[in-house]
């Protein structure tokens, strides 16, 4: 686009300015350059604290966390349903809690 519009801008003798259309084109490309070193840059820093999440997950694993966020069951409409569910959680966390001790 600023290519474009930079070859097709004239002078005042008639004659396209190609050095208009050069920088127009440098600062464009120069800009994009940036982005996506920023964007690069992120990317890297995202996955890596991902791999190091997933690590510390391996080696020290949470096992109330998955328990607890699994939590709420929006499926559930009954009354008798939710404490069903309820009373399976109790027992679940016992359990964990049960394995700690041990």
């Amino acid at each position: 686009c600023s290519f474009l519009y930079g070859a097709f801008r004239r002078v005042r003798d008639g004659r396209r300015d190609a050095w208009l259309a050069a920088r127009y084109l440098g600062v464009t490309l120069g800009s994009a350059a940036v982005l996506l070193c920023i964007v690069i840059v992120r990317w890297v820093e995202w996955d890596a604290y991902l791999q190091g999440e997933s690590l510390d997950e391996e080696l020290h694993p949470r096992r109330w966390s998955g328990l607890v966020l699994r939590a709420w069951d929006f499926r559930l409409s009954s009354a008798e349903e939710r404490q069903h569910w309820r009373q399976a959680l109790k027992t679940r966390l016992r359990a964990l809690q049960h394995e700690e001790e041990d």
